[in-house]
């Protein structure tokens, strides 16, 4: 008979690796209440597994792991393990762009289709800027079978070939579409304009000045330690194919579809931990990777040639909360959910990330920021 696994039985498989607050008191009030939201959270989701990392723009407060991180051989899930960052490593790229901008490297309002003279694309008017505000009318995915594509590229620049020959959504500026090819096209630019590798700029610039060990390519073939599995739920009709809608019931665990992200590496394909991800935060906020210039920049909201406003900057999502200014990413594909929060004005950030598909990730993120904004400012 094959066995089930419940949510009690999976709310016992707790993981803990705490900052040094949270050792030093391993059962403070803060982290019991932070117990119940993650663990409520679970329960009502039917999440496997979780980890959030979150504290102020000094110190990560407390991470903490729940839950499995493989269900099928009941491997607990811990700070050290690795999910797909997704949409998030957008945030990467822009910050790499940024950089390379900031070192007059290259131009973000020159049009795109000089870095790419070999292509002799004519229509490729967009700019650098308008990639990174999702501007530039690259096409996203045009078929639910493409996000879940199992061909491998071994590089950046040879996984453009999966859209550079298609048209244009619309003209550059007119609208807002969200593209993660169009950050494969970003990626591809900080090759050339860089003289690097994406990953090795990335790890360079980036994840050494931040202390980002365990970020790096998801890479389906290499052996990656504390590597999560990932799953899904079938929920959607258009979830999964009719065969497998027979053999599963409705909202059942099972893994999620294999998908070879190295088809958009710079816009989906890391990964990282939260505590990674905290550290990108708190490099960031802290000035160790772009000028406050140049921050303030990232997070001005975009619009279109006719003035519509896009809750997007370059490279990072606004979120209004009750007037408060959030930045930062959500993320998903397949066998992962992932959501980094940030308040750029106190410098408190919160990382979640979790081995279940289509799990809304921001509601759980905010209240967790609003508990560190507690225990930050407490008078407040």
């Amino acid at each position: 008979m094959q066995k089930r696994y419940s949510l009690p039985g999976l709310l016992l498989c707790l993981s803990v690796a705490c900052s040094s607050r949270a050792a030093e008191n391993p059962i403070t009030p803060s982290e019991a209440k932070i117990d119940r939201m993650v663990e409520q959270f679970i329960e009502r989701r039917g999440v496997p597994g979780i980890s959030v990392a979150l504290g102020s723009s000094d110190e990560v407060l407390l991470a903490k792991a729940y839950g499995l991180s493989n269900v099928e051989h009941e491997v607990p899930a811990t700070t050290d393990t690795v999910f797909r960052t997704a949409s998030i490593c957008k945030m990467f790229t822009a910050v790499a762009i940024l950089q390379l901008a900031e070192q007059e490297k290259l131009d973000l309002d020159e049009p795109v289709a000089s870095y790419f003279p070999e292509l002799d694309k004519n229509d490729w008017t967009f700019t650098t800027r308008q990639l990174l505000g999702h501007l530039a009318g690259v096409r996203h995915y045009k078929s639910s079978n493409e996000p879940r594509s199992t061909r491998y590229f071994p590089d950046v620049q040879s996984a453009l070939v999966t859209f550079v020959n298609d048209p244009l959504l619309h003209d550059p500026g007119s609208q807002y579409k969200y593209t993660t090819f169009g950050y494969n096209l970003l990626g591809a630019i900080v090759e050339r304009q860089s003289g690097q590798d994406y990953a090795d700029y990335i790890d360079q610039h980036i994840g050494k000045r931040a202390s980002m060990p365990n970020t790096q390519v998801d890479n389906h073939f290499r052996i990656i330690p504390h590597r999560s599995a990932g799953y899904m739920r079938m929920q959607r009709e258009d979830n999964a194919p009719m065969s497998l809608r027979r053999d599963f019931k409705r909202g059942e665990l099972c893994n999620a579809a294999l998908h070879d992200t190295s088809m958009k590496v710079p816009g989906g394909g890391m990964l990282s931990t939260p505590t990674d991800l905290f550290n990108f935060a708190k490099a960031l906020l802290g000035g160790k990777l772009v000028t406050k210039e140049t921050m303030q920049e990232m997070w001005t909201e975009q619009q279109t040639s006719d003035g519509d406003k896009t809750s997007y900057g370059l490279g990072f999502r606004l979120y209004d909360d009750d007037q408060t200014k959030l930045t930062g990413h959500s993320g998903g594909q397949c066998g992962v959910s992932t959501q980094l929060l940030m308040n750029p004005k106190t410098g408190n950030t919160v990382t979640v990330m979790c081995n279940l598909e289509n799990t809304e990730l921001y509601p759980l993120a905010l209240k967790l920021l609003n508990a560190v904004d507690q225990e930050t400012n407490p008078s407040d």
